[in-house]
């Protein structure tokens, strides 16, 4: 009786665990009940007081927006219909109900078929809307660049039959409107595949501005003074390009230094596109060193 006593007593002493939603003040009420926030996704809170109001296809009013986002829910290689991940999907559906969240934003890209068949995106597509129905009533749907195609490769979006947005952008920007680039059955006749991708359009890809480099040097940057590149495979519309920039060389001067970069593009076959070289004209912490 004493040891059962005693066991009882070190029992009560411990310490009550921390509920998973006790660090969550953005939260109204996060955990809902006494369960310790056990959501209907292990590790999700419950919904617990939400922000009153109603979103529909028609708009709604709410006091505070309570909301959910998803995307991307494709499988992970071409034609893999087989594999389309419908439990998973159905899962984060059911939980953003459980959530009771107003409505819910889907940002696209539900598809990846590469083999122009119709039928297969419409089954991709399916499962995805049998999936979906698990969750909140108010689902707003946007396409991604998976979701329309040509008739022959790469499959990327067309609008009126011959362009995409990025080839759209550049030739507003560069006013080059040569039939290559947008011109789809052009292209073909030529025997292209698709729509050509202009140099220049490539060589922006490897702006040294979209990555860390201008933030690194800072205001030691005076200025961009030279670019010179080869082109060596063709880049088109639906391609994915991966620019990379590599420091070179570093020529210090009396107050000033030249910072050389090695710039090159590959494409999702691993195919070299482009390759290059941008020179920076940089400040000297100490001018004479």
């Amino acid at each position: 009786m004493r040891c059962l006593l005693f066991c009882v007593s070190l029992a009560a002493c411990q310490a009550a665990p921390a509920r998973i939603c006790d660090s969550r003040p953005d939260v109204v009420d996060p955990c809902g009940g006494p369960d310790g926030g056990d959501g209907p996704i292990r590790g999700t809170p419950d919904p617990g007081s939400v922000p009153s109001g109603r979103v529909d296809a028609n708009g709604g009013t709410v006091d505070r927006l309570w909301f959910a986002t998803t995307g991307d829910t494709r499988p992970a290689e071409c034609d893999q219909t087989n594999l389309y991940p419908k439990a998973a999907i159905a899962g984060i559906a059911f939980a953003m109900r459980a959530l009771r969240v107003q409505f819910t934003v889907d940002l696209g890209d539900h598809m990846y078929v590469c083999n122009q068949s119709d039928a297969e995106a419409r089954q991709q597509m399916s499962f995805y809307m049998e999936a979906v129905a698990q969750g909140p009533p108010a689902w707003w749907m946007t396409m991604g660049n998976h979701e329309c195609g040509s008739d022959a490769y790469p499959f990327a979006c067309f609008v009126n039959g011959g362009h995409d947005a990025n080839f759209a952008a550049f030739q507003t920007v560069s006013g080059d409107n040569h039939p290559i680039h947008y011109d789809i059955e052009y292209c073909r006749r030529q025997g292209h595949p698709g729509l050509l991708a202009h140099g220049f359009q490539v060589l922006a890809q490897t702006a040294a501005g979209a990555g860390i480099f201008p933030h690194v040097v800072g205001e030691s940057l005076i200025g961009f003074i030279e670019q010179s590149c080869r082109f060596l495979k063709p880049v088109y519309s639906g391609d994915t390009v991966y620019p990379l920039l590599t420091v070179a060389a570093l020529t210090p001067g009396r107050k000033t230094g030249v910072i050389t970069v090695r710039s090159t593009v590959h494409n999702q076959r691993r195919e070299l596109c482009m390759e290059g070289e941008q020179k920076y004209l940089v400040r000297k912490r100490h001018p004479g060193a």
